[in-house]
């Protein structure tokens, strides 16, 4: 949802200015080169026309570490300072639950409890502040997990709780 929701601001972006130089997109996939992960955008087609809406190159394993753990140093980068701040620190705070709560062996269930209501409610304040796709439909089934389910299992678990991915069985079921 936050790569999501970052492509489509600087899809906003891109139509709003009328800047010479590089596009807001074109920025994006240059920042992403500089931190070393492949990244494109691209135009929907229908019909040999555009759309108007654009997809991405959908980032797994490192590459997604990477981008939570450097892309928020870089928004500066690629929108106003001003505007920048607010959605950095929502993906700080997404890094800080990956890399410290949870890739850590530890058991305080309440710290991650309320690290991650932080998250959820910055992240949905962004909504409050003009920006697209923070509403409270745009909450994912993992956000809710995070929230409500993992701190109770790293509780219930004391500790013994490891980070895990299913990438290789989500990826078999896309064939």
């Amino acid at each position: 949802v936050l790569l999501g929701n970052l492509v489509k601001q600087m899809t906003t972006q891109m139509s709003n200015s009328k800047s010479e130089g590089d596009s807001p997109h074109a920025l994006l996939e240059k920042c992403m080169a500089e931190i070393g992960v492949t990244f494109k955008i691209w135009e929907k087609r229908e019909n040999q026309s555009g759309t108007g809406t654009f997809d991405y190159t959908p980032l797994m394993g490192s590459d997604l570490k990477c981008v939570i753990r450097r892309l928020p140093e870089m928004f500066v980068n690629l929108m106003p300072n001003a505007t920048a701040q607010k959605p950095k620190a929502v993906w700080n705070q997404l890094g800080s639950i990956y890399f410290d709560a949870l890739s850590s062996s530890t058991n305080d269930h309440e710290k991650l409890f309320k690290m991650a209501q932080k998250f959820l409610k910055s992240f949905l304040n962004l909504h409050k502040s003009s920006l697209e796709g923070f509403a409270n439909r745009n909450v994912t089934p993992y956000m809710h997990m995070l929230l409500y389910h993992v701190p109770n299992q790293v509780r219930r678990l004391d500790g013994r709780f490891k980070s895990f991915t299913g990438q290789h069985i989500e990826k078999a079921n896309d064939t």
